[in-house]
């Protein structure tokens, strides 16, 4: 037993030294340097998380995006608790137009994230995309009770409840959306005029 935690401890101080070294090459400007250092760390120490977001983040400095995200999804195989990650990968996934891969991925770190209104914005907008109103206004619900004041979130739910039939519904999300006075000027505009198509049904 003692031998063993010996060899562990040998093993992550090992990773640790390697994890440093890549480090002080970056600093350095040496980037390809680091990157081989960082992977050599995680084939040494696969759950080093230091290591890993650090090569996340070169590799994707230098537009290497598919080994990052391939090491973005070694990272949640082993802990789909890490929602920063699963959003990184989330967006790769959207840039290569694969909004569904995005939202199976989020999907899956989401029992992590219930807390963080930003992801279950950003979930909201990508169901929203795939028009998944249902979920999106539900998603949309859960952020904005974190975050009142946001008014894209109010704008986004206000086109998933109109979408599902909730035009009454729908009119509150858009009224509240151009009340939070956050809105950019063309949004603002958007939002007046679904606000002016609403109210006559209301009448």
């Amino acid at each position: 037993m003692t031998n063993r935690l010996v060899k562990e401890t040998t093993i992550a101080q090992q990773a640790e030294d390697n994890y440093r070294q890549a480090t002080i090459l970056q600093q350095q400007g040496r980037t390809p340097e680091a990157i081989a250092m960082l992977e050599h760390t995680l084939k040494i120490d696969a759950q080093h998380a230091a290591a890993r977001q650090s090569l996340i983040s070169l590799l994707l400095e230098n537009k290497r995006y598919e080994e990052a995200i391939r090491h973005l999804q070694q990272a949640l195989s082993a802990d789909v608790t890490q929602t920063n990650l699963a959003m990184m990968l989330a967006r790769l996934q959207v840039e290569k137009k694969n909004v569904p891969l995005a939202i199976e991925v989020l999907q899956r770190s989401l029992p992590s994230a219930l807390e963080r209104a930003d992801y279950l914005a950003f979930l909201a907008a990508l169901q929203q995309r795939e028009a998944h109103h249902k979920e999106a206004a539900d998603l949309y619900q859960k952020a904005l009770r974190r975050n009142p004041q946001n008014g894209l979130w109010w704008m986004g739910l206000g086109i998933s409840l109109q979408a599902d039939g909730h035009a009454q519904d729908a009119l509150e999300a858009y009224s509240r959306a151009k009340s939070s006075n956050t809105l950019k000027p063309e949004l603002l505009a958007f939002v007046e005029q679904k606000i002016a198509q609403l109210q006559p049904s209301q009448r």
